[in-house]
């Protein structure tokens, strides 16, 4: 069935930059052009024409992931004249996107750059327009919405149904998403709709509830089970038991803390409750975190979100590597006073503070809650090394004092080793996640790695929408969870025994070959200011490794080593007992 008269004058509407135009998008809200009113003509008028397109650009992520995800509610759903709305909607969004791409990219060659840059434009036109990211937004959104349009085509398939992956999610990959594809959109997302709407029919006319899955649910069930770590007591637990607010500390953690200057974001903390004018503090040692302060009279915690490892920072490698883990980030937050601003962002009647963070940022986020918990009311975690033995004890000694402790929460990935590292983790709950993902080009692709989001698979979509995340949102992945016992850090790791050797022999080769040092270091108190001989670095080899170990009487070199190798060959058999369970 074609566009109706009504549908064509909808989408001419929505296409206009005027947002008075008469049509309003439904499923997602404004979507239009910023500032584009005015004269667009010679250079001062290009840059205007760059400044507004540039937010606009920003946007594309949140809403292309919201069109999805809420056509994929409406199948679920059998909800046929949402479909057909959502396909409309959807379609003249992406052509407008695919407009103003094709607008910026044929001035992006470098004759119109040096035109853009000439002494005609003043400096401050051309710093807001900023041209760079500009340019990677272009490349990154033309992949968004061919990529979109992919993704319909499968829904269109029932790739997903009910949140079981379909036979069809296994076909041979779809035609290339072309100019001439994405000029025709309306009528080709339309075409979907109404073969949307006739299998949705179909199904409900013959009672079918599961379509033909690629599995049955007890079987992928089954599967995932047999990847959580049962040497830690793992128990499945439900997506409906996890706090749906640590999906918003997920993208804090795992996003918007390794790029918080994307305006979208301001957005998402904006809907969430949050002000939009974050404290971003970037120290010379390498360390960065975010202040995230609720609006003024909003009861909502402070957020202190703590930035992972940059592999290109040699600062971060170097921290990655200490015996503590983020030891040397910490100091300097410490000396810069991280505790003070964690007192002053939680007066008296207010919410204690959220610390969250990945990777290295949850090490940094497990410091600060040990070092200050009477001002930290939650610690969330993702993909986080521990603590070593000596923070660990007195962390827990910490916790004890305050009433009540602070809540920590531990999410960790099955394909990964990162939350091995550490002698122990802050006590909470810690939650293991295993993700299948389905794509046109695989059947079926099991683990999660250190760099995949946990709390995003194809059945958070709409927990994403409600906190204005669709843009993180994963539709061909599913997810489990598995609540342990205890995090897989208290049974030891041959990771962490070969981490431990490497940060024992760093420092000692720093402790040999360096002078003095100018600021207090884990090693400062053997600073004797010359050479150090060799029995000078085998006592500083004994004190390190009783600081590893915690060794708080008679330290011993010898009995750390016996217990650093016992600790890692007892992790090493655990791992080969469960490989072939895993395979």
């Amino acid at each position: 069935m074609p566009l109706t008269p009504s549908e064509r004058e909808h989408i001419a509407a929505l296409m206009t930059r005027d947002k008075e135009a008469g049509a309003q998008p439904r499923f997602t809200g404004a979507w239009f052009l910023h500032n584009a009113d005015g004269d667009f003509e010679g250079v001062a008028g290009e840059l205007r024409r760059w400044r507004a397109a540039k937010p606009f650009l920003e946007k594309a992520p949140r809403l292309v992931g919201t069109y999805g995800a809420k056509l994929q509610t409406a199948i679920n759903n059998g909800e046929t004249d949402d479909v057909r709305a959502i396909l409309i909607e959807a379609s003249a969004y992406l052509r407008k996107l695919h407009e103003e791409l094709t607008a910026i990219r044929d001035r992006s060659d470098a004759d119109e750059y040096a035109e853009l840059f000439s002494l005609q434009a003043s400096m401050k036109e051309v710093r807001s327009a900023d041209p760079v990211l500009l340019r990677a937004l272009v490349r990154d959104t033309e992949t968004l919405v061919r990529q979109a349009v992919r993704e319909v085509e499968q829904m269109a398939r029932f790739a997903w149904w009910q949140d079981l992956p379909q036979r069809a999610a296994a076909q041979a990959p779809l035609a290339e998403v072309t100019d001439e594809y994405l000029a025709s959109l309306s009528e080709e997302f339309v075409a979907r709709a109404e073969e949307i709407g006739a299998e949705l029919s179909r199904r409900a006319a013959a009672g079918e509830t599961a379509g033909r899955p690629l599995r049955a649910a007890a079987d992928l069930d089954r599967l995932a089970a047999g990847r959580a770590p049962a040497d830690v007591g793992a128990t499945p637990c439900d997506r409906g038991s996890l706090e749906w607010t640590h999906a918003s500390y997920e993208w804090l953690a795992h996003c918007f803390a390794y790029e918080p200057a994307r305006s979208d974001t301001n957005h998402v903390l904006l809907r969430n409750g949050y002000s939009s004018k974050t404290l971003n503090i970037e120290h010379p040692s390498g360390a960065n975190f975010v202040v995230v302060m609720p609006h003024e009279g909003q009861m909502l915690p402070p957020l202190f979100v703590f930035r992972g490892t940059q592999p290109e920072d040699l600062r971060d490698v170097y921290t990655d590597v200490q015996l503590q883990i983020g030891d040397l980030h910490f100091r300097a937050l410490e000396r810069l006073g991280l505790g003070a601003m964690l007192r002053a962002a939680c007066p008296a009647g207010r919410p204690r503070a959220v610390l969250t963070g990945h990777s290295l940022g949850g090490a940094l986020a497990q410091l600060a809650t040990a070092a200050w918990p009477e001002f930290v009311g939650e610690c969330v975690t993702f993909q986080s090394p521990g603590l070593m033995r000596l923070h660990h004890r007195r962390g827990c000694a910490n916790l004890e004092t305050v009433s009540p402790s602070p809540r920590v929460t531990h999410y960790v990935a099955d394909a990964d080793i990162v939350h091995r590292a550490g002698a122990r983790h802050l006590p909470g709950e810690t939650i293991a996640v295993t993700g299948l993902r389905v794509d046109v080009e695989d059947e079926l692709q099991w683990g999660l790695g250190h760099t995949d989001l946990l709390l995003v698979d194809h059945a958070m979509r709409d927990n994403l929408v409600d906190l204005q995340l669709a843009a993180i949102w994963r539709p061909h992945r599913k997810h489990w969870f598995f609540e342990l016992a205890e995090h897989p850090t208290a049974r030891g790791s041959g990771h962490e025994l070969g981490r431990s050797l490497l940060a024992i022999g760093v420092e000692l080769g720093r402790f040999a070959l360096d002078g003095p040092r100018p600021t207090p270091e884990p090693l400062s108190w053997l600073d004797d200011g010359g050479a150090r001989p060799p029995g000078s670095v085998l006592h500083a080899a004994r004190h390190l490794a009783s600081r590893a170990l915690d060794q708080q009487t008679r330290p011993s070199l010898v009995r750390a080593l016996v217990e650093l190798s016992s600790e890692g060959a007892r992790a090493a058999v655990r791992s080969a007992m469960r490989f072939p369970r895993r395979r």
